[in-house]
């Protein structure tokens, strides 16, 4: 529920399953057996910080019905 919290805020827009289900993916695969759940973690937060949903604020796609297309200006 944290990390769907921060991914929600970090891409400012709500969080998707399949990004969430992604992200405990990739925190799982980092721990090894004897590293503590902050290793993965770690992982996950370097994987959202990355993501050019966090450092590019993106319009959306006219064919998404959530939310509707605004044109740029100057």
């Amino acid at each position: 529920a944290s990390l769907q919290t921060f991914v929600g805020r970090a891409y400012r827009r709500p969080a998707r399953v399949a990004e969430i289900d992604r992200l405990v993916q990739i925190a799982m695969n980092a721990r090894g057996e004897d590293d503590p759940i902050e290793v993965g973690v770690q992982s996950a937060l370097q994987a959202i910080l990355a993501s050019p949903h966090f450092l590019f604020k993106t319009e959306s796609d006219p064919g998404e019905t959530n939310k509707p297309a605004r044109p740029l200006n100057d």
